[in-house]
């Protein structure tokens, strides 16, 4: 049994929590991501089957025994450190301490450990990997509902040849950092945090962000974890002069070819799509260098950045380019990617050579990577309060899993209680879902007040390769922080943040708010006006609405469905012409009808589907604030899986202080089945 499973009870002695199990066992957990070592651990958020979190500072100290020759300067190497620090900070409210460097800092290995407080960083064998990195667990407490993070370690690897550049070092450290604050493997290849294969982000993504912010908060300036970060967006530099590049990356009289990109062999592509062979590498050739009438040697000391779709540096390579003047020289070829990885992240890549030192771009060629990405999504999930007395609330969770698969709930309430009578402190309180549904829990604070409690909600869905553990480890799936003020007097008592983008009630899924406006109005072009529109008249005439549904780009739309595909959902908004230019709301309600019942949703201001409880127009929360209304209002409605139901869909608009709803009352139906 492992020590984290061993602490998930402690005896319940009045004033006094011990461990529920004989012999000298230390009241603090180990759990260590080893890329590459299978754990005994349960697939949640966190890299253990126990919660937990820093409650304080995180504080760093650099241990230089051992460092590679690359990184023997320890003022370098403590601001790469710190550049690793700043991204995670840049985008959350955690808080990190760099503390210096220490030859001596204490090993923190759990086997004899000196727990300092201090996370080493440090070179070792890292287990073949680049690095590994994890946290200690200390006492369980009892106030904060879960064992808080006290010390722990980050190793990176002493071997000086598998370090290409400073570069891939903060790469490296950004993602062991993400296991050090509390992040295990995320199931999304869009993340830094993916581990199958390992994708070698540079920077944390949407799927990252959303734990970090759930577990440690927003930054202190506000981030919309789905927006790029302009700080990460690569901008290249001007085109150098054609002098320099006249007799570059072009045939000459030793190579037939000008620059290109292939992959596995010496044939170019534009594109790379699921036909593409794994297991090889994606590299740019360089065509030709120099020519029988180049005058001028080259020898330039550029460098390979590759950009990902999102427009943030995947990699950095050193490339000497050299020939001497008179000379048609070949220039080879440089790897920056795999096949197996470039797959992961569909999209639009630019592929550049520049002259950093001289601020000169070289070389640009676009590369195309056509693929369908498919993954265990995470449930989604909606949490509403009731009171339940002076110091307690009744929560009630509404999750529903996009891929079917069954669901765990776990809440990890505070204070000391035995809920199941056995005289043992129930650390957390975990319930069973099923594939969709409702459960509640009902927990004393003990005090009024505001209080804090997170919520973990899983399912036992294929990870990563087809298992439900992996040898890279476990990954996060949903974590919901929810504060709560005691005694509860109205909705407004709760306040929700999730790790998914729009978590929702029912069946609806999730609404992933990152589709291309051009999409949405594609769809909504192409959807037919709905019939009957509710609403009282302006005296110009109804407004035309109009909702469609589409799998395949929005090439064509569809209203059946099998569970599983992926969908973009758009509408649009055409109000008569008295009302274009005035100031307006527009709503969003999703019926979803199972065999099991049926549930009702809208859409609110934070893009998530919540329940509508009492089917009244006054208790609808608008999904959008529109300043001024246009001719035509296009928008998304929903992205992502959607689950086997019948979904009716409502949109309309209003006036602001008008208090005069229209709206579609012939829903659009989706038939969604197994």
């Amino acid at each position: 049994m492992s020590i984290t499973r061993l602490l998930s009870k402690l005896l319940l002695v009045p004033g006094i929590a011990i461990l529920a199990a004989t012999g000298a066992v230390p009241a603090v957990g180990r759990t260590l991501i080893d890329e590459g070592m299978e754990r005994d651990a349960s697939p949640v958020l966190g890299i253990s089957d126990t919660f937990g979190r820093w409650n304080s500072a995180i504080n760093l100290v650099y241990d230089p025994d051992d460092a590679p020759a690359r990184f023997s300067n320890n003022s370098e190497m403590v601001a790469l450190i710190n550049e690793a620090i700043a991204q995670w900070e840049l985008v959350s409210g955690v808080n990190f301490v760099m503390t210096g460097i220490d030859a001596n800092a204490p090993d923190d290995d759990f086997q004899g450990g000196q727990y300092d407080g201090l996370i080493r960083i440090y070179w070792g064998d890292a287990g073949g990997a680049a690095g590994r990195a994890g946290p200690n667990f200390g006492q369980y407490n009892t106030s904060l509902g879960y064992f808080p993070y006290a010390d722990g370690d980050l190793e990176l690897n002493r071997d000086n040849s598998i370090w290409d550049s400073d570069f891939e070092l903060v790469n490296v450290l950004v993602h062991e950092l993400g296991h050090v604050i509390g992040l295990g493997h995320s199931e999304n290849p869009a993340s830094i945090m993916y581990a199958n294969p390992y994708n070698f982000l540079a920077y944390p993504r949407e799927d990252d962000i959303r734990a970090v912010q759930v577990l440690y908060g927003p930054p202190a300036k506000a981030l919309d974890p789905a927006e790029l970060v302009a700080e990460w967006i690569y901008t290249p530099p001007p085109q150098a002069p054609s002098n320099v590049t006249q007799y570059l990356f072009k045939a000459n009289q030793f190579v037939d070819k000008n620059a290109f990109i292939s992959a596995g062999g010496g044939n170019p592509i534009t594109t790379l799509d699921a036909s593409t062979a794994n297991q090889n590498f994606v590299r740019l050739n360089s065509g030709g260098l120099g020519n029988f009438n180049n005058t001028v040697a080259i020898d330039i000391a550029a460098t390979l950045i590759a950009v990902d779709p999102a427009g943030y540096i995947y990699t950095k390579r050193d490339w000497q380019l050299q020939c001497s003047a008179n000379s048609a020289c070949g220039g080879g070829f440089i790897s920056f990617a795999e096949t197996d990885v470039i797959k992961t992240i569909p999209g639009t890549w630019q592929i550049y050579v520049v002259d950093e030192a001289a601020n000169h771009l070289l070389l640009n060629l676009p590369l195309e990577v056509d693929t369908t990405v498919s993954y265990n999504k995470p449930p989604t999930a909606s949490v509403t309060v009731s009171s339940a007395g002076q110091t307690s609330a009744t929560f009630t969770l509404a999750s529903s899993d996009p891929d079917n698969h069954q669901i765990t709930a776990i809440w990890h309430p505070p204070g000391v209680e035995d809920r199941d009578g056995d005289n043992f402190i129930d650390t957390e309180v975990r319930q069973t879902v099923g594939t969709s549904g409702n459960v509640s829990q009902t927990f004393d604070f003990f005090q009024t007040g505001t209080h804090t409690m997170y919520l973990e909600i899983i399912d036992n869905g294929p990870r990563y390769s087809g298992t439900n553990l992996s040898a890279a480890g476990d990954g996060y799936q949903t974590l919901v922080k929810l504060v709560v003020t005691v005694p509860v007097t109205s909705a407004a008592s709760l306040v929700a943040t999730s790790t998914v983008s729009s978590g929702s009630s029912g069946n609806n899924g999730s609404s992933g708010g990152n589709v291309p406006g051009e999409l949405v109005s594609s769809i909504a072009e192409k959807a037919a006006p709905a019939e009957m529109i509710i609403g009282t008249s302006t005296g110009s005439g109804p407004p035309v609405l109009r909702i469609g549904a589409s799998q395949n780009s929005g090439t064509s739309l569809a209203t059946d469905f099998s569970a599983g595909s992926s969908v973009v959902i758009a509408g649009s908004v055409a109000p008569p012409s008295i009302d274009v230019g005035k100031a307006g709301d527009i709503y969003m309600v999703i019926r979803t009808t199972t065999d099991t019942g049926e549930t009702w949703s809208y859409r609110n201001l934070d893009g998530v589907y919540v329940p509508w409880v009492d089917g009244k127009i006054s208790s609808l929360e608008p999904a959008f604030e529109v300043g001024t209304l246009q001719s035509e209002q296009s928008f998304e409605i929903f992205s992502g899986s959607l689950t086997a139901a019948l979904h009716r869909i409502y949109i309309g608009y209003m006036l602001q202080g008008s208090g005069v709803l229209y709206y579609n009352g012939i829903a659009h139906r989706l038939n969604v089945s197994n």
